[in-house]
């Protein structure tokens, strides 16, 4: 009995948690793949200066990280793994054939023990470019501004028209060329965001290089509007590039292919429903406000109070800032957990760590190409640590947080632009069949384990509500009225990582076994 209520709590939480983890599916990884490099350049640097041979190769490898933007030049060492530009461009630089050369011979020449490290591979490198579209359409980017390592919002007023707000300063180490922009738009389109697709090959239209260049992108652009059944657009492109390069044979056999796909292209479109849209559009708005929020000052009105609901919070009281009183009661809990103990989380569970998958409605499972983040599940009798912590959520929220009345411990580290689409913590009708065993996720306790430089946020759209990654502060979301009726308000998403990293930790509260210490109130609408 206490194995089948242990699988119906580690199945929901872990989502059948996939191996095939890559650099772009967790910021740490990038981190460790950049500090890997680092460490070996150096050695490599201390073998030649104490008159060490290397090939010509290798030493040219030392030379280009030198003059590179990897070479640290900031307070911070990980700033480049952090900056959406400086991911891609790290894992493109070592995703490239000849570099599985260069690492072995290195490994070859370093004493041991040799610094081990897997290279990224193509998903990885078509993963970050896909990375730099979503955050592209998410925060509104200005592309021309990104391809030059700045981070610059595109904001439209009624009343002022379009502003441009820089978050970060210019990177000039930190540019895409020609081929980046036409790389990424073609991962866009392989991603089915065709026209995403447009607004960067547009781009390389700006800078093309003579004539048959031009071509080449237009030929780009009529491919992703035929692909969004606007044939007429399409053929008209196909004509200008035509016009551009006509002794191009390719151009014009694929310019008879989309006259032919055009005449016969009765396949209905696909709509998407109009309240998903409609969802989608207000977080990606909530997003944005997140962002522009962290470039004002504090605000003010900010009222928290000290509570002691349980006798081990008398000396040490919580710090509790309501966010949202009723339907849904969303708490914010300050300074729940110190630096060393996130840090203690975050290096105890990275070793579990795996992609996480998604569940459907209807119990099945996929990989989320939008939520892409990486956890580890830490059961409470696995360290004393955990056990710790999973009991002061208890004396925080004054429910019981011992399985089997509440779930493991998860703690999750999102990777490049991963975000957390619309989404209800609480299980629908369909999974019946573990609630009735172990009751429902009452309560969900979402702590934040590190500061996020930009993005990050977990936005409510149906009740126009932002709620920052506060570090070392704790999110408390009431799934369940006492009555045990669900709370539909709770939908939420969380806004992907423009800068920096992202890590939290989150605790599933159940409704069975805490009864009695979350009883039902006096009237229906508890």
């Amino acid at each position: 009995m206490i194995l089948r209520l242990l699988l119906c709590f580690l199945l929901p939480v872990s989502l059948y948690a996939a191996r095939d983890t890559g650099y772009y599916s967790a910021i740490v990884r990038v981190e460790r793949l950049l500090l890997a490099e680092r460490k070996m350049v150096g050695k490599i640097k201390h073998y030649i200066s104490q008159g060490g041979e290397v090939t010509g190769d290798l030493r040219s490898f030392v030379d280009s990280y030198e003059d590179s933007w990897l070479h640290p030049t900031r307070d911070d060492p990980l700033h480049f793994a952090h900056h959406p530009v400086g991911a891609y461009l790290l894992i493109k630089r070592l995703s490239q054939n000849h570099m599985e050369d260069i690492f072995q011979q290195a490994q070859d020449l370093i004493e041991k023990p040799s610094i081990l490290v897997d290279l990224p591979d193509k998903d990885d490198l078509e993963m970050s470019a896909f990375a730099l579209v979503r955050l592209q359409v998410v925060y509104s980017l200005d592309i021309s501004s990104l391809v030059f390592g700045q981070v610059v919002m595109t904001v439209t007023s009624p009343h002022k028209g379009p502003q441009w707000i820089a978050i970060t300063d210019v990177e000039p180490t930190l540019t895409l060329d020609l081929t980046d922009t036409m790389f990424i738009g073609d991962v866009a389109v392989k991603q089915n965001h065709f026209e995403d697709a447009i607004s960067w090959y547009n781009f390389n239209l700006i800078s093309a290089n003579g004539p048959a260049e031009k071509a080449k992108v237009l030929s780009r652009i009529a491919i992703a509007h035929s692909k969004l059944k606007q044939h007429e657009r399409a053929l008209a492109i196909y004509e200008e590039a035509l016009q551009l390069d006509p002794d191009n044979q390719i151009l014009y056999a694929d310019y008879d292919d989309a006259k032919l796909l055009a005449a016969n292209d009765d396949t209905p479109t696909e709509e998407i429903p109009a309240e998903w849209i409609a969802q989608r559009d207000k977080s990606q708005h909530l997003c944005r406000l997140d962002v522009l929020q962290m470039q004002a000052p504090p605000r003010r009105g900010l009222k928290c109070r000290y509570i002691r609901d349980s006798p081990h919070l008398y000396l040490s009281p919580a710090k509790m800032e309501v966010l949202h009183r009723k339907n849904p009661r969303l708490v914010m809990y300050h300074d729940v957990i110190s630096q060393n103990e996130a840090r203690t989380l975050r290096s105890t569970a990275f070793p579990k760590f795996s992609r996480a998958l998604s569940m459907d409605d209807e119990g099945r499972i996929f990989i989320d190409k939008y939520a892409i983040s990486e956890s580890g599940t830490i059961l409470d009798t696995e360290d004393a640590f955990i056990e710790k912590m999973s009991k002061r959520v208890g004396h925080v929220t004054g429910l019981d947080t011992e399985l089997p009345y509440a779930e493991p411990l998860m703690v999750v580290n999102y990777g490049l632009g991963g975000a957390l689409q619309h989404h209800l913590d609480y299980m629908a009708e369909a999974y019946r069949h573990i609630t009735d065993v172990v009751g429902n996720r009452m309560m969900t306790f979402l702590i934040y384990l590190n500061e996020v430089e930009a993005g990050g946020a977990v936005v409510f759209p149906e009740i126009d509500l932002i709620t920052p990654a506060v570090q070392n502060a704790a999110l408390m979301i009431q799934n369940l009225k006492k009555s045990g009726d669900f709370v539909p308000l709770t939908l939420h998403a969380a806004c992907p990582v423009l800068i920096g990293s992202k890590w939290t930790a989150v605790k599933f509260i159940r409704e069975f076994g805490n009864e009695f210490k979350w009883p039902c109130g006096l009237t229906p609408a508890e």
